[in-house]
């Protein structure tokens, strides 16, 4: 999708795609590089924008339940791939609908994957097919068994490609 007219469209509520579970309406608060970010009624999303088939610009029927308070702050960063370097070890969701949904603890990049924690799992998924990221709330990266689960889980995966 083209930066130049997603620009056009900065500070407007717009629908991201026209249907599918990656569809969201939003206010666009962000253009990047290669990705925009979007305030919608769950929070913020970050889209890849080699992964935006359409943008539709609000014509008075598309409504978020949300106010951009006054000192809101979101992450800025000059690429996709950069929102991944400034996120290490918080809680992520990518790909926030549908069948490859996935979340986890970003406990950082190899390459050009992304490497999620999730408990007793470890996940490598290619930022080049990640469609978006929101952050979550719901889980915290104090809770305990994140660490732990963490720890043991990248120490043995990383041992054992050595």
């Amino acid at each position: 999708m083209s930066k130049d007219v997603a620009k056009k469209l900065l500070g407007k509520v717009i629908q991201v795609d026209r249907n599918g579970p990656e569809s969201t309406i939003g206010k666009l608060l962000h253009v990047g590089r290669d990705y925009i970010a979007i305030l919608t009624d769950e929070g913020v999303v970050y889209y890849n924008s080699h992964h935006i088939k359409s943008f539709t610009e609000n014509k008075g029927d598309m409504e978020i339940n949300v106010e951009v308070p006054e000192g809101f702050e979101f992450k800025v960063t000059d690429d996709f791939k950069g929102l991944f370097e400034s996120s290490q070890y918080d809680w992520i969701r990518i790909n926030r609908s549908g069948p490859e949904t996935v979340e986890g603890l970003l406990a950082g990049l190899e390459d050009d994957f992304a490497v999620l924690v999730n408990y007793d799992e470890v996940i490598r998924i290619a930022l080049f097919h990640i469609k978006n990221i929101s952050y979550e709330k719901a889980k915290s990266i104090n809770d305990e068994s994140n660490y732990e689960s963490f720890d043991e889980s990248y120490d043995e995966s990383s041992s054992s490609s050595s």
